[in-house]
C-alpha cells in the first residue's frame, strides 16, 4: 500500500496503565525509521516528574493500514497515520561546505537519461559512485547523489525524478517531485501534523554556561603540546566543543575537521584557531547562512507533506462505527468485543505466584482423600463411606486440575520474549566475525511457563554464540565448500504434548567427531582404551562433559573456555533434555526439550527395600517386568533386550548404596523402570511400582542441595515425605 507516517503520542499516565510506549513504538509492524521527540520544553530537574510520559514517537512503516490499526487498537486516540508518497522522502540534507558538482557531470547525466536504455542507467550509476568518492558523507551534495543512486537502483523508470534531482545539484534546493506520484488513490481529509524540527531554545543563562565552557577549553588548548596524553586531550576538547555546538543548534562538522587537522599535525593550533574565531563570531557567518538555507528547504518540503496530493493524510480515529459510515472503509476504532470493556487486566506477578502456591497446597490436600478412603474401608470397615469419599475425590481432582490449568495459562509467556533479542545479537556477532548469516525464527507464538522461558534465555544465547563462532563459516570458506555465501541459522519452537521443543539448526561446518575425541583425550576426559572404542554419536555427547571445550583461546564470544556443559546443566535444572546431532560439512542440530511448567510435578512412586521413592514422569520411558531368565551379563553388567534393543540394567538399591538385592514378583520377574540418560535408555530395577501422583516438588535445603542424586522432596497425602530421585545424576 505504500509508506505510512505514524505519529504516536502516549498518554502522560501510560506507565500507570501498564503500557510501555518504547516497546510499543519499537515493535511497530514494518518499522523503517523512527525517532523519539520531546513533547514540550523539558522542565527543570526539581520540577520534573519522571513517571509522566513527555515523549512522542514518529515512525515510518511499510505495513498496510489494517495492520497498523490492529497494532494500536487499544490506544486509537493516541495515534495518527499518514500515507505518504515515497518520492516525497527524497530530501537531501547536510552542510553546503562542498565544491560544486562539475557541469560536465550534469550534462552527461542528463544525456544518459534521455536514452531509454538500461545500459545507460548502469553508466550513470557508475558515474555517480565515482563522483561520491570526492565528497564527504555529511554534505548536501553527497546526500543528493546518494538519493540519485537510490532512484537508479530502486525506481529505474522514474527518469523525470532523476532529472529534477540532477538539476537540484546546481540550485542547492530540494526537488519538487509531488506531481510525479500516481494519482490512483483518493485523497483523504487533511489534518495537522506536529512534526519535530531542529529548534533549540537557549536561555541567557545557558549561553553564559556555554561561554564558560568554551573559555575553559581555550585554556586547555593553550597548554604545551609535548605531553604523552596530547591526543587524548585534543579528543576530549573536541568532544566538548561538538556537544556545545549541538546545544546551540550549530553543525559540529567544522569542529570535526579542525580536530582531525590538529591530530594530524600533532598541534593544538588548528583547533585553537577555530575556537578563537568562533568565540569572536567571525567564523559563524557561513554556518548561519547554511542554517537559513536548510530551514527554507525543510519548510518547503513540510508544505508538500501537508498540502500535496501525493500524501494521503491521517484518517481520524473513531471509537465506534456510525450508521452512515462506509462498511468498506477501514476505521481505526475498537473492535466489537473491545467496546464492551477492557479484556486485559494487569496483575502483579507475586499475586499469580501466590495462586500457584495455593493450587499446590490444594493438590497435596486432595491427595489425602484416597488414603482416607482406604482407612474408612480397611481400618473401620465402612465401605459405603469409602465409595463416597472416592466419588468426591474425583470431583475435587477435576476442579483442581482445571484450576491448575487456568492459573498456568496466566503464567504462560511466548518464546518470542526470548527470540526478539536474537536478530540484533546475530547481526552484531556476524559483523564482528565477518560472516553473513540469515536468521530464521519460527514458532515465536509457542508458550511456556514464565520460569521456563526465563531459564531458557542463557542456554539459547550460548548455543547461538557457539553456532556463529564455531559452526557457520565465512563467505569465502562457504563458497570454497560449494555452499551459498550466506549461512542459515534456524531457531524453531513448537509444543508437543506437555513439552516445549526448541530446535537450533545451522548449515555450517558441523562437528568433527575425530576432533572431539582427540580433544577429550588430550584433556584427560577419556582414556586411550575408550578413545579407540567410542563411536561418533558418543563422541558428540562429549561436548556436554564439564571442562570440555574446543576453544583454542578465550574470546568475548563463545570461546571462553566453557563448554556446552553449562547448557545441559541449565536445561537439566528445569527438567529438560538436550539432544545433539551433527554432520561434518553440512551442519549441526540441537534439540532442547523442556516441560511446559514446573509448578506441579507428576511422579511415579516405586518401592525398593521397603522404602518408597519418587521418579519424575518426564524421565520415565516405560515400565516393564523382565523375567530373570532374560537377563544376561555383558562385561560384568546386567542387560536385557527390550523392544529389540540392548538395555543396561542397574539396581536402585545399588545406586543408593543399599545392600539388599532387588526382589521379584510371584512369576520371578524384576520390575524395571526404563529412563533415558542422554540419548540412551537405562533400566532401573526396583521391587515394585506403586502409583503416579501430582506433587509439589521442593528443593533440598542448605547443604543437602549438593546431593545431586535427589531432585527434591514432596509431601504426600498421608503426611509422609517422599524423596524424589534424579535418575540421570544417580546413574552418572
Amino acid at each position: 500500500e505504500g509508506i505510512y507516517l505514524v505519529v504516536y503520542c502516549p498518554d502522560e499516565e501510560c506507565f500507570f496503565k501498564g503500557e510501555d510506549p518504547f516497546f510499543q513504538a519499537r515493535n511497530l509492524p514494518g518499522l523503517l525509521w523512527g525517532e523519539a521527540v520531546a513533547r514540550s520544553t523539558w522542565p527543570s530537574l526539581a520540577e520534573m516528574d519522571c513517571y509522566r510520559c513527555r515523549i512522542d514517537f514518529h515512525a515510518l512503516s511499510n505495513a498496510n493500514r489494517a495492520e497498523i490499526i490492529e497494532y494500536f487498537r487499544y490506544v486509537p486516540d493516541e495515534v495518527s497515520i499518514n500515507r505518504i508518497a515515497p518520492l516525497t522522502l527524497v530530501l537531501p540534507q547536510g552542510h553546503f561546505n562542498e565544491r560544486p558538482v562539475p557541469d560536465d557531470f550534469i550534462a552527461k547525466a542528463n544525456g544518459l537519461l534521455d536514452v531509454a536504455e538500461d545500459i545507460e542507467l548502469d553508466e550513470l550509476k557508475a558515474a555517480v559512485k565515482e563522483l561520491l568518492k570526492h565528497y564527504t558523507t555529511r554534505g548536501w551534495l553527497s546526500s543528493a547523489l546518494r538519493w540519485l543512486l537510490a532512484l537508479i537502483e530502486t525506481r529505474p523508470n522514474e527518469r523525470e525524478a532523476m532529472r529534477r534531482l540532477i538539476g537540484s545539484l546546481k540550485t542547492y534546493t530540494a526537488p519538487d517531485l509531488s506531481d510525479l506520484e500516481k494519482s490512483d488513490v483518493v485523497v483523504e481529509p487533511a489534518i495537522s501534523l506536529h512534526m519535530h524540527t531542529a529548534h533549540h531554545e537557549i536561555t541567557e543563562s545557558d549561553r553564559a554556561r556555554v561561554d564558560a565552557i568554551l573559555a575553559a577549553q581555550a585554556e586547555v588548548l593553550a597548554q604545551a603540546d609535548d605531553v604523552p596524553w596530547f591526543a587524548g586531550r585534543l579528543e576530549s576538547v573536541g568532544a566538548t566543543l561538538m556537544a556545545c555546538l549541538s546545544a546551540l543548534g550549530e553543525d559540529p562538522l567544522e569542529v570535526e575537521e579542525a580536530l582531525a587537522e590538529a591530530l594530524h599535525a600533532k598541534s593544538a593550533r588548528p583547533l585553537r584557531a577555530w575556537l578563537t574565531a568562533f568565540r569572536e563570531g567571525r567564523a559563524s557567518t557561513l554556518a548561519q547562512e547554511t542554517a537559513v538555507m536548510q530551514e527554507v528547504a525543510l519548510h518547503e518540503k513540510a508544505q508538500h507533506f501537508v498540502a500535496s496530493s501525493t500524501i494521503l493524510p491521517t484518517q481520524t480515529f473513531e471509537r465506534r462505527h456510525t450508521p452512515d459510515s462506509d462498511v468498506s472503509e477501514v476505521k481505526f476504532g475498537r473492535r466489537a468485543e473491545d467496546a464492551i470493556g477492557s479484556k486485559v487486566l494487569k496483575v502483579d506477578q507475586a499475586r499469580v505466584d501466590r495462586l500457584m502456591n495455593l493450587i499446590g497446597e490444594m493438590v497435596v490436600a486432595k491427595n489425602a482423600l484416597p488414603y482416607l478412603a482406604n482407612r474408612a474401608e480397611n481400618q473401620y470397615g465402612v465401605r459405603e463411606l469409602s465409595r463416597e469419599i472416592k466419588a468426591q475425590y474425583a470431583v475435587i481432582n477435576r476442579i483442581a486440575e482445571e484450576m491448575q490449568d487456568a492459573i498456568m495459562q496466566v503464567r504462560m509467556m511466548p518464546v518470542s520474549f526470548i527470540f526478539q533479542r536474537f536478530p540484533r545479537l546475530v547481526r552484531d556477532i556476524s559483523r564482528k566475525l565477518g560472516k553473513e548469516v540469515d536468521l530464521v525464527l519460527e514458532g515465536g507464538e509457542t508458550e511456556a511457563d514464565k520460569n521456563i522461558i526465563e531459564a531458557l534465555a542463557d542456554p539459547l544465547i550460548h548455543i547461538v554464540r557457539n553456532s556463529l563462532d564455531h559452526g557457520l563459516e565465512t563467505p569465502d570458506a562457504r563458497k570454497a565448500a560449494g555452499k551459498p555465501p550466506i549461512g542459515r541459522l534456524v531457531i524453531a519452537a513448537r509444543q508437543e504434548s506437555d513439552h516445549v521443543i526448541i530446535e537450533i539448526t545451522d548449515d555450517g561446518r558441523g562437528i568433527d567427531p575425530t576432533v572431539i575425541k582427540r580433544k577429550a583425550y588430550e584433556k584427560g576426559i577419556i582414556d586411550e582404551d575408550r578413545l579407540e572404542k567410542i563411536d561418533d554419536r558418543e563422541a558428540l555427547n562429549l561436548v556436554f562433559v564439564p571442562g570440555f571445550s574446543t576453544a583454542e583461546e578465550v574470546s568475548d564470544l563463545s570461546g571462553r573456555g566453557v563448554g556446552m556443559d553449562v547448557v545441559r546443566s541449565a536445561i537439566d535444572k528445569v527438567g529438560g533434555s538436550v539432544q545433539l546431532t551433527s554432520e561434518v560439512g553440512k551442519g549441526t542440530r540441537l534439540v532442547l526439550t523442556l516441560p511446559l511448567s514446573m509448578a506441579v510435578t507428576k511422579v511415579m512412586i516405586v518401592e525398593s527395600d521397603r522404602q518408597i521413592f519418587g521418579v519424575p514422569m518426564e524421565m520415565v520411558v516405560e515400565t516393564v517386568h523382565v523375567p530373570r531368565t532374560e537377563i544376561s551379563t555383558i562385561k560384568r553388567r546386567q542387560t536385557a533386550v527390550l523392544r529389540g534393543r540392548i538395555v543396561p540394567l542397574i539396581s536402585l538399591n545399588e545406586l543408593l548404596g543399599i545392600a539388599a538385592k532387588p526382589l521379584t514378583n510371584s512369576e520371578d520377574e524384576f520390575a524395571a523402570l526404563v529412563v533415558r540418560v542422554g540419548s540412551e535408555p537405562v533400566g532401573i530395577l526396583v521391587d515394585d511400582f506403586c502409583e503416579v501422583v501430582d506433587v509439589i516438588l521442593k528443593p533440598l535445603p542448605g547443604e543437602l542441595s549438593k546431593l545431586s542424586g535427589y531432585a527434591g522432596t514432596a509431601l504426600l497425602g498421608d503426611g509422609s515425605v517422599l524423596m524424589v530421585l534424579n535418575p540421570k545424576e544417580l546413574i552418572r
